[in-house]
């Protein structure tokens, strides 16, 4: 009778030792699979290094830690399955859905990450970079890949994606309109990343008048201006969408126009100062010889004869624009006195006949 017994016994254990040595065999497999991936991203390393392409390092980079963290997580929840098997545990039967949570979540983050790689490897003075655009398409990369692996990890779980796509239809509609104003300056901030009508540094001004200043920030809700007595101003991205914005900072000439008045008495003059002055202009070195260069008799005023001097200068700087056009008054001054004519002043004759007597009679 003590032979079936023993055989339970040395059965038992020979069951346990079977399932000891798949854990084991386990073990060993994940510190291979370990090692073997070390060496593999050592070596892609030393390949990509003399590659010219950026995407392929960058790649490398976001998938090294997520594919170590891959092999820990198959093998621990592999583990943790041969247990259950062995020793049925209830809690353990939620591996295999804890494990494609885990792979569904490690995908996103080597995603992500790739994404920032490639953010990071693009040259810093090209012309996307410098013009936001590459910053833009990492965001909404990222904010794809993050609702992605949010609709996968429910599906996963059991839930249903076209529920939940119906349930946020008509929940976004309820939100689109108790947020239609930041949904507006959410929209307006993603044109001015795409359009990019002015970048950070630039000086602009709205149309109207309303606002004018330096740009500092670009953000997807509002931007911040710095107005020229230093005072910020936040402009809702909304305002961008609907109002025309003049950008100072891509012009490629500045413009003089001046008008200046003259005597009557010096019509006779006019020529020969339009003539002085214009030569004057076209010796000027800081002169667009390129653009309109003109001084002329432009109209009869009500108490002057104006004479119009239009042309541009070669800078855009504010500060050297107003040098330019001080020295070209000061000069248009200079050849009006020259030629012996003067500012006209606003005069008024009036005329009329004396008709009390006894002013008559005084004198």
């Amino acid at each position: 009778m003590r032979w079936p017994d023993d055989y339970n016994v040395w059965g038992s254990l020979s069951e346990q030792t079977f399932w000891i040595g798949q854990i084991v065999a386990v073990l060993l497999l994940m510190g291979f699979s370990g090692w073997y991936i070390h060496r593999l991203f050592g070596a892609l390393e030393k390949r990509f290094a003399r590659s010219r392409v950026g995407w392929d390092s960058a790649m490398l980079l976001a998938a090294r830690s997520p594919a170590r963290w891959l092999i820990w997580i198959i093998g621990i929840t592999w583990m943790l399955q041969i247990i259950n098997h062995a020793w049925p545990i209830p809690l353990l039967d939620a591996v295999r859905t804890f494990r494609r949570t885990v792979v569904i979540l490690l995908v996103a983050w080597f995603l992500l990450s790739f994404v920032k790689q490639l953010r990071i490897s693009a040259p810093v003075d090209s012309q996307l970079a410098r013009t936001g655009v590459i910053e833009a398409g990492v965001r909404m990369a990222q904010l794809v890949i993050v609702i992605i692996t949010f609709l996968v990890i429910l599906q996963t779980h059991g839930y249903s994606i076209a529920s939940i796509l119906a349930f946020g239809g008509i929940g976004g509609i309820a939100i689109g309109l108790a947020a239609k104003d930041m949904l507006a300056n959410v929209f307006g901030g993603l044109m001015l990343h795409l359009d990019r009508p002015f970048h950070i540094g630039e000086r602009i001004r709205f149309v109207n008048g309303s606002i004018e200043g330096a740009v500092e920030a670009i953000g997807w809700r509002q931007t911040r201006i710095r107005t020229p007595d230093r005072k910020p101003v936040y402009v809702p991205n909304s305002l961008f969408t609907s109002h025309a914005v003049e950008n100072f900072s891509r012009m490629d000439n500045r413009r003089i126009q001046i008008t200046v008045g003259l005597r009557y008495d010096d019509l006779n003059k006019l020529e020969r100062i339009a003539a002085d002055i214009e030569s004057y202009l076209k010796e000027h070195p800081c002169i667009d010889d390129r653009r309109i260069l003109q001084v002329t008799f432009s109209q009869y005023g009500e108490s002057t004869i104006d004479l119009l001097i239009d042309c541009f200068t070669r800078t855009t700087a504010l500060v050297e624009y107003r040098a330019i056009k001080q020295q070209i008054l000061l000069k248009a001054g200079q050849v009006i006195h020259q030629a012996g004519a003067d500012f006209a002043f606003p005069t008024r004759t009036i005329e009329g006949f004396v008709t009390d007597k006894a002013l008559l009679s005084e004198k």
